[in-house]
């Protein structure tokens, strides 16, 4: 699938500036220049609802600005206020300055106001080559539905689905056509085609809506039951379930054509939000932003606004999308789930276990809520808090232990990090038998080994994979230099470890540790140097007293010293 994309950052500071107006200092906002620096400061701070603000009081001063114009409309746009956005195209809406997007957004202004016909007028003068091909057609097969002409409006995906590879976009768009204009033979005859594609929480529960429709509950049941045990349990299809329970009668996921067309632009924003490009981002969001304008009681997109802006480290824009949610819905649940990510985000660690706490409170058997406990004590170093969480997870969870390697990984660390040696030691190797080819986690294994003089030979060969693996990661190369610091290796132990520096230059344990392997070499003042950089960063871990002390005496005798590999 292509999209076409638009990038907030590079768009906007790259628009026109304002030369004499640019260069005062003036920063009070309610002058022209403090308005626009205002503006540019909240720009590269990622407040984006404020940045349009200030922008727009620019553009009142120089209406004819396009630059501004455009910036303008886009930051809007990306700010959630599509109404003003839609005022802002209508004035870029000429032949020269109107972009797909700015047409889109007109389009959508005209969905929300009923205007099938108009929408679809619209919608011819949207540039269909390029990025653009694999949108227009959706677009257009749910604005005839609005208009009345179903069978048109499936024609319309031809364009994406009888090419020799169909667009997986179009694929899911037709059985959602199918389904609302209820033919349910078709529409379950392409929810089951789309395959792996179709394993999300709103294609189950469309494909399991149509076989109740039909008849088929023992089959909803078991379609259910199929993705909880590939995927865990997910809140969001609690209410379809408790449905499919009481005997209700099951209806389509797509309640309108708004609400088809706002579930296009959800899929297309999910798709692009996995996009590691700088621009997924900011695409992701106007996507998510135009889907909500359509259809505002939409959990998943409010949940995924909330996930692409805590990706941005917009923590307390992330904070508010998720508190839009009703507490008293499992959507609501699981939005105050990605809360706590959020306010790890912020380092406000107190309150997400306080939030995290409430809610394993709320729903004591579900899993969930007590990985995050246990990530946010891990977090805050409260490692023995930390590991009751894993464990209180892992009882209501019985497959954890079995299939997810990442959480033998963090509880291997916590165990590690509270003494607990025997059974980090034994989750750490469960999860390498489960994925065998992480670095970071041979590396984490081989140093905890290192670092307790047990099974040195291991702990080298578990690092030197790790390295083979990653061999630019400094904190790697660190622990390939303290294997040989360890196994008296000392002239390799300082080439290693300088290698690592030049990788994680700031690095206080990197630093420390070259600090060690200097003076064992006999190269002293270039210890204190590296011990003394070591003390300006370090947070703890190594701890500065321990630094202080070898800046005062010397390497001492109870230092970890080089002991022969066994």
């Amino acid at each position: 699938m292509t999209v076409w994309r638009t990038t907030l950052l590079a768009s906007c500071l790259a628009a026109t500036a304002f030369g004499p107006m640019a260069a005062q200092a003036a920063t009070d906002p309610r002058t022209v220049s403090g308005a626009y620096l205002s503006g540019s400061h909240a720009l590269v701070a990622r407040d984006l609802s404020s940045a349009g603000r200030f922008f727009g009081q620019v553009l009142a001063e120089d209406p004819d600005n396009l630059g501004l114009l455009r910036r303008s409309f886009t930051l809007t746009l990306a700010g959630g206020d599509v109404e003003g956005a839609a005022k802002l195209a209508l004035r870029l809406d000429t032949a020269d300055t109107a972009d797909q997007l700015v047409r889109i957004t007109l389009i959508l202004h005209d969905v929300k106001a009923g205007k099938w016909r108009d929408a679809l007028t619209r919608l011819k003068t949207v540039e269909t080559a390029g990025t653009a091909k694999s949108i227009t057609p959706i677009i257009s097969a749910w604005l005839r539905i609005g208009a009345g002409d179903g069978k048109a409006a499936l024609s319309s995906l031809d364009p994406l689905l009888k090419g020799a590879r169909p667009d997986a976009l179009g694929a899911i768009q037709k059985a959602l056509l199918l389904d609302y204009l209820g033919d349910l033979d078709g529409a379950a005859k392409a929810y089951e085609a789309l395959g792996d594609v179709g394993k999300t929480v709103r294609l189950v529960e469309g494909l399991a809506s149509v076989y109740q429709r039909q008849g088929q509950r023992d089959k909803a049941r078991a379609l259910y039951s199929s993705f909880a045990d590939q995927n865990g349990e997910n809140l969001l299809l609690e209410p379809a379930t408790q449905r499919l329970d009481k005997g209700e009668r099951a209806q389509p996921i797509i309640g309108s054509p708004s609400d088809g067309l706002a579930e296009a632009l959800f899929y297309i924003a999910s798709a692009v939000s996995q996009d590691r490009q700088a621009d997924g981002g900011d695409t992701a969001l106007i996507y998510t932003r135009l889907a909500l304008y359509l259809r505002p009681d939409f959990p998943v997109a409010q949940i995924l606004l909330g996930d692409i802006l805590a990706g941005q480290e917009q923590y307390k824009n992330a904070i508010a999308a998720y508190e839009a949610l009703p507490d008293n819905t499992p959507a609501g649940w699981m939005a105050r789930l990605r809360e706590t990510l959020a306010l790890e985000g912020l380092d406000d660690y107190d309150q997400g276990i306080a939030l995290a706490g409430d809610l394993v409170s709320e729903r004591p058997d579900s899993a969930a809520g007590y990985l995050r406990l246990g990530d946010l004590y891990r977090a805050k170093q409260e490692f023995a808090s930390s590991v009751v969480a894993y464990d209180d997870a892992a009882r209501r969870q019985k497959r954890l232990e079995e299939i997810d390697w990442t959480f033998l990984y963090r509880r291997g660390i916590a165990l590690e990090r509270s003494g607990r040696f025997d059974r980090a030691e034994q989750d750490l190797r469960r999860a390498i038998a489960l994925n065998p080819q992480h670095a970071n986690l041979l590396n984490y294994l081989g140093y905890s080994l290192l670092d307790r003089g047990k099974d040195l030979k291991e702990a080298e060969d578990l690092i030197r994979k790790a390295v083979d693996l990653t061999p630019d990661d400094g904190y790697i190369i660190d622990s390939l230099g303290w294997v040989y610091y360890r196994t008296n290796q000392v002239d390799k132990a300082v080439e290693t470890l300088e290698k690592a520096i030049t990788l994680k230059p700031e690095d206080p344990t990197i630093n420390d540790h070259l600090g060690d392997a200097y003076w064992r070499a006999g190269r002293k003042v270039e210890a204190r140097y590296q011990w003394e950089a070591a003390l300006r960063t370090t947070e703890g871990d190594p701890p500065k007293e321990k630094i202080e002390q070898k800046l005062a005496d010397g390497l001492p005798a109870n230092a970890p010293a080089p002991v022969t590999a066994n």
